[in-house]
């Protein structure tokens, strides 16, 4: 029985070959052309990543191509160094974005919005980064001072109220008028309500 050859599916199959890494190995004028039309492009690659993709022998290249060779190389290192250049001024923008937020967010929280790690942060920029770690540092203690003073007033007005009404300000007497009852979980409250019963002449 006699089958019929179809050809483009004998083309379809030489293609999927190649394209799955089993490639012809390019003659040393199809390497130069390679190597040519890199150097013309915009993103410049490296001869190890040019052989990889084009399927040659980059020993290949070097032996018959050495002064094309030197002009890849020296355009690759000269992006990679541009692109350095680049990250670094855009870790610094944000950085300084940041900075002038009216609300501080810590250098982690940055990182997070941004998709940059913390450590080119601190490599690119590291005062800059200080800086934001140390405003966000002096913006949750002012933060924590003026919680500490809103409550603490806030059981200063209730004892008065209390002993103005007659009735003994006990700490469960507080707790049931006192906006967060679980303030006085915290020893600083506690202490706070001592001291200021002993300006009312309490003893405790």
């Amino acid at each position: 029985k006699m089958f019929k050859i179809n050809e483009q599916k004998v083309f379809n199959f030489t293609w999927r070959l190649q394209k799955n890494g089993n490639k012809r190995k390019l003659s040393p004028n199809e390497i130069e052309k390679v190597l040519k039309s890199a150097i013309k492009s915009e993103v410049p690659k490296s001869i190890n990543q040019l052989a990889k993709e084009e399927g040659f022998c980059a020993e290949t290249a070097r032996n018959h191509y050495p002064e094309l060779l030197k002009i890849i190389k020296d355009n690759y290192e000269s992006y990679k160094r541009n692109l350095i250049i680049m990250k670094k001024l855009e870790v610094k923008r944000l950085l300084i974005d940041c900075l002038a937020m009216p609300i501080p967010i810590s250098l982690s929280e940055l990182s997070n919005r941004t998709g940059i790690s913390l450590k080119m942060f601190r490599r690119y920029a590291p005062n800059l980064s200080q800086r934001v770690i140390d405003r966000n540092k002096e913006y949750k203690r002012d933060l924590r001072n003026r919680n500490i003073k809103m409550i603490s007033v806030e059981i200063e007005k209730i004892i008065l109220d209390l002993y103005k009404s007659g009735k003994y300000p006990s700490i469960s007497e507080v707790k049931k008028r006192i906006s967060k009852p679980n303030v006085f979980r915290q020893e600083i409250f506690i202490q706070h309500y001592k001291k200021f019963m002993n300006t009312l002449g309490y003893d405790l």
